[in-house]
């Protein structure tokens, strides 16, 4: 199976070496690609988030410890907002990862 990095790299080169095999599905090396631009921008997303919760948990923690239980509240609404997106967009990310192994399956080597 190729690597996505290679398509992606020398994309030219992949499709002229896939037409002497007989290959022409070029839509499906695009498409390949794509999906994994797609996978990695919402990964960067996907980690953000990861990286805001963990610090608003930090947050909710420090106030209440100094009795600010109003404003830990609101942390505590965004934090529920955000564990609904990771979630959401972990299931993007399954849908995506699956699309590009299965292109990758229907590419010859």
């Amino acid at each position: 199976m190729l690597q996505v990095s290679l398509l992606r790299d020398q994309h030219d080169f992949v499709l002229s070496r896939l037409s002497v095999k007989g290959f022409s599905d070029t839509a499906l090396v695009d498409a390949v690609v794509s999906d994994d631009d797609a996978r990695r921008r919402l990964q960067s997303e996907n980690d953000a988030l990861l990286a805001r919760r963990n610090q608003a948990s930090k947050e909710i923690g420090a106030l209440m410890a100094k009795g600010r239980k109003t404003e830990a509240e609101a942390i505590k609404a965004e934090v529920a907002n955000i564990k609904i997106t990771v979630e959401a967009n972990e299931q993007r990310l399954g849908d995506l990862e699956t699309s590009i192994r299965e292109g990758l399956q229907r590419i010859p080597n």
